[in-house]
């Protein structure tokens, strides 16, 4: 197979975290960019190469290849110059109710492929961990990176940590951001934390947003306190609000006014 730098050039540094860092490279006999996770043998990076070179969906980064010297592994992926889905909230504001529901149904169908194909959790399900493929709003596909805290759902660690519910409870906190569209000191971090000591309110919300009551009961669901109440992947795809609003036109408005509710009028989630 080679080395990496046999095969491969090192361009720019897209980013960088705890387990390694992410740059831009080129194989030299195509000239095909890709990007490539550098990651050092000391934070055995085994599990994460494992599964990301087995998940194999349209919504999961594609791996391309891997290769170890004396010090890192590298894994090669397909190059993602969409930014993250954390960028596009913070430029767009708050999502229309088909847009966001568009969005969703692309992390479900990863999750659902997760859990229910390859029978695993991502275990780390955050806005920064979600990338599009291309800038193009049109044309981008939502992909699912970082598999460093992934698991088996039968592992104790997932068991113990209520293997994919909790990954429904992340998405679930995707969901209020991509309607609620600014973080402000209410970081994702936060949210869950609020989540799971059972203390998240609508009524924090500072300003007011209309909501469906359709899009309401769906995060009410994916945000309980309780893993058992919230819903699986396949329940989250099947639920009304998610099966009409993606077929929406963006344009159209978010339901007639027997539907919406301001979140202010919600209560505690339970």
């Amino acid at each position: 197979m080679g080395s990496f730098y046999e095969k491969y050039e090192l361009l720019n540094e897209l980013g960088s975290g705890s387990m390694g860092s992410v740059d831009e490279c080129v194989e030299k006999e195509t000239q095909i960019h890709y990007a490539c996770k550098k990651i050092e043998l000391r934070l055995d990076p085994w599990n994460e190469l494992q599964w990301m070179k087995n998940l194999v969906h349209d919504n999961i980064v594609e791996v391309a290849g891997n290769y170890q010297d004396d010090k890192y592994v590298y894994i090669v992926m397909e190059l993602c110059r969409g930014g993250t889905l954390y960028d596009r909230i913070i430029q767009k504001g708050a999502y229309d109710e088909p847009s966001a529901a568009k969005v969703m149904h692309q992390i479900m169908n990863a999750l659902q492929y997760c859990h229910e194909t390859a029978g695993v959790c991502h275990g780390d399900g955050k806005p920064y961990n979600m990338m599009y493929n291309v800038d193009d709003d049109e044309d981008a596909v939502l992909k699912l990176i970082d598999f460093g805290y992934t698991a088996k759902v039968t592992d104790a660690f997932s068991i113990m940590n209520d293997g994919p519910r909790v990954d429904v409870r992340d998405a679930g906190v995707i969901l209020y951001s991509l309607l609620y569209g600014e973080y402000t000191d209410r970081t994702p971090i936060e949210l869950k934390r609020r989540v799971t000591e059972g203390t998240f309110d609508l009524y924090l919300m500072e300003k007011p947003i209309l909501i469906s009551q359709e899009a309401k009961d769906l995060l009410v669901k994916m945000m309980s306190e309780d893993p058992n109440n919230r819903p699986t992947a396949s329940q989250v795809l099947d639920h009304p609000w998610i099966k009409t609003r993606i077929h929406d036109d963006d344009s159209s408005p978010q339901g007639d006014s027997s539907e919406i509710t301001r979140c202010g009028e919600c209560c505690r989630i339970l």
